[in-house]
């Protein structure tokens, strides 16, 4: 607003203080965005009502507003709440006496214009969505100041530099905090319509409420994976994580996810080999060799037909870190209305925010932090593949627990539900009797060959069971299937 417009309604002596020294100039002289009949709208209803005191009080800062006089104000309105007392026009002005800033902000006249300025108090919300949102720019164009500055002074890190300017551009988002509060009541009511939901499901036959993995079992335990949650799928190398995490793509997508998947490791054409074969069940050797059989050619066409339906999109970038990571899901997902998947294979190859930190194990648990909460920001499950570290192989039982979760317990603490895959690879006497020379004998897609099984362990499942899902594993087409009965429920 031009100061001409103000000056009906603000002394002159304040037409030289509209802003703090943060907020006085923007870039090349230009004034910020602001709005101080909007300000003091709020201010004003503020005034008039102990309901919206308390909750514009819980919403503003005191730098949300523009003018100087109404950061004062506001800061005073803060110091009266703090006593848990309610205030209208002459307690505001006692309390602001008190501060002797009384004068200053424009004398009890201005705050007696404030009550009258308000053309209605039912519009209070929309008054403070004007004062935040103008607020926000504000912060933006210092974040943008304070970045351009960090170019201009061509430090020698420029990795650290960049780290810098993307945490200057998160803060903007940071710093507006809202309230989470929700009443019990209000929630009940949610929650019981989700419980209908939920029983209209069972009772029509279907099982999954969250996002199918295409694993029958798996899904029966965990009724989906939902959004906000953050799902660690851990195992020692060479046991088929990046096979089991496309399969769950691929399966998942097939049932109208949206799937984004992340590969820090392999390329995407290598993926894509990976995904046909085991889509068209032709041997991947043949695929990364060219020897490919003239009746495998059918099988080959009609696999990527059928995956080229699917709404699955792979980012192989081998750096990436959270911002990076939020600013492409955030793309990516922006438009998609149904279920959601995020895939990131895996979770080591991550980069932290922030070089320079005390040490990889603080570095993993700010990147596992940092996964959960953008679960939770964009509503969507996160699967992370995760290495284990090698005191696994140094124990008689080899069964994977959660201690093994490498280079960091917050992994554990952060996961919603944490996955463990193994695979015997070894041929001996498996569980059906057979001996192992026999067993050895047996090809790699043969249901009693113990090289081919395959066990998922629930080991963690924040708001359900734990178990152990029974799986084969075709080496030759690095696919991951179901077996029959294959589900333990242990908790």
């Amino acid at each position: 607003m031009a100061e001409s417009q103000t000056r009906g309604r603000i002394p002159d002596f304040q037409i030289n203080n509209l802003g703090n020294a943060g907020n006085a100039g923007g870039a090349g002289g230009r004034i910020p965005p602001h709005d101080l009949d909007a300000e003091r709208a709020l201010l004003g209803a503020m005034l008039l009502s102990s309901e919206i005191q308390n909750e514009a009080l819980s919403r503003l800062t005191i730098a949300d507003f523009y003018r100087t006089a109404h950061q004062t104000i506001f800061d005073a309105m803060l110091r009266l709440a703090s006593h848990n007392e309610n205030f209208d026009a002459l307690s505001l002005a006692d309390q602001l006496n008190s501060m002797g800033k009384l004068e200053a902000v424009g004398g009890r006249d201005y705050l007696a214009e404030l009550t009258t300025s308000v053309p209605t108090t039912a519009f209070w919300e929309r008054y403070a969505e004007i004062v935040l949102r103008l607020s926000t720019y504000r912060r933006l164009i210092a974040a943008g100041t304070r970045i351009v500055a960090l170019g201009y002074e061509t430090p020698e890190d420029e990795i650290t530099t960049v780290s810098d300017a993307e945490d200057t551009l998160f803060k903007v988002t940071q710093e507006r905090l809202t309230n989470n509060f929700v009443p019990l009541e209000e929630e009940l009511r949610r929650a019981f319509h989700r419980f209908e939901e939920l029983s209209d499901l069972q009772k029509s036959g279907g099982k999954i409420a969250g996002v199918p993995t295409g694993y029958t079992w798996l899904d029966n335990m965990t009724t989906g994976l939902r959004g906000g949650d953050l799902i660690i799928l851990g195992a020692r190398p060479s046991v088929g994580k990046t096979a089991f995490a496309l399969n769950i793509a691929v399966e998942s997508a097939k049932l109208g996810t949206s799937v984004s998947f992340f590969s820090l490791e392999m390329g995407i054409a290598d993926l894509t080999a990976r995904v046909v074969s085991a889509e068209a069940l032709v041997n991947s050797s043949n695929l990364r060799s060219g020897k490919i059989k003239i009746e495998e050619w059918e099988a080959i066409n009609q696999a990527m037909a059928r995956l080229s339906e699917l709404d699955l999109a792979v980012d192989d970038s081998p750096s990436l870190n959270i911002m990076e990571l939020r600013a492409k899901a955030k793309r990516r997902l922006h438009d998609v209305k149904g279920n959601k998947l995020i895939i990131i294979d895996y979770l080591q190859l991550m980069q932290p925010a922030r070089r320079n930190t005390e040490s990889r194990q603080v570095e993993i648990s700010e990147i596992s932090r940092g996964l959960k909460i953008l679960a939770k920001d964009l509503d969507v499950p996160i699967i992370a593949l995760s290495q284990l570290s090698r005191g696994i192989e140094q124990r008689t039982d080899q069964r994977p627990i959660l201690s093994d979760l490498r280079e960091s317990g917050s992994l554990e603490q952060d996961a919603d539900i944490v996955l463990f895959l193994d695979r015997k690879t070894k041929a001996k006497k498996d569980d059906d009797g057979l001996d192992g020379d026999v067993a050895a004998q047996l090809s790699d897609d043969d249901p009693r060959n113990p090289n081919q099984k395959a066990t998922l362990y629930v080991a963690k499942h924040r708001n359900g069971p734990t178990g152990t899902v029974r799986l084969s594993y075709v080496s030759r087409f690095t696919k991951f299937v179901s077996v029959a009965s294959s589900y333990l429920e242990e908790g």
